[in-house]
């Protein structure tokens, strides 16, 4: 008998019935060594201007819809709602003053730039035909990032972490395009 797993905006996690491993804890942690890995190894140039946070005056819905994001994305940045919590608890902590949010968003606005400029990308209705192409090309950038920087990242690094974060990128409205 499989898992039912129900998420309510109001009442968090149900689970039905449990035959296996329940991770999110586990992969809370993990997010939270990977957002701090990434906020304290970050070069500077890479985060030095970005427009100011827009206000969002559409729904998530509307932007998936917008982007034209494969079944495989949406179901990445519905099941990242589960994780939102943790990871602004994490991008919110006042660690000796740092701005992780700040620096965490203007990193994940550079890796997406960068993947539009490798994959010559320029016209909004484009970007939006080769929106998976490029959420994969920016977890790939930060796969090498935590990969290259860190060998105790290893230990709790999945790819499946980066695709969360991408996805509370896309959500921030700092990676694909936003709908008019």
């Amino acid at each position: 008998m499989q898992n039912s797993l129900h998420i309510d905006e109001n009442s968090g996690l149900a689970i039905g019935k449990n035959e296996g491993p329940i991770t999110i804890g586990q992969r809370e942690s993990h997010l939270r060594k990977i957002i701090n890995h990434i906020v304290n190894n970050e070069s500077e140039q890479n985060i030095e201007s970005l427009e100011k946070y827009s206000t969002k005056d559409y729904t998530i819905e509307d932007k998936i819809s917008y982007n034209c994001l494969d079944d495989e994305w949406q179901e990445v940045i519905y099941d990242f709602t589960a994780y939102d919590k943790a990871i602004n608890e994490t991008l919110n902590e006042d660690e000796n003053a740092v701005p992780k949010k700040s620096i965490f968003l203007k990193s994940m606005n550079f890796y997406y730039k960068k993947a539009l400029k490798e994959l010559q990308l320029s016209e909004q209705h484009i970007i939006c035909e080769k929106s998976t192409k490029i959420l994969d090309c920016v977890v790939t950038y930060y796969t090498t990032l935590l990969n290259e920087n860190s060998h105790d990242t290893k230990e709790f690094y999945d790819e499946m972490c980066v695709r969360i974060l991408v996805a509370f990128g896309f959500a921030e409205c700092k990676v694909l395009e936003k709908p008019c």
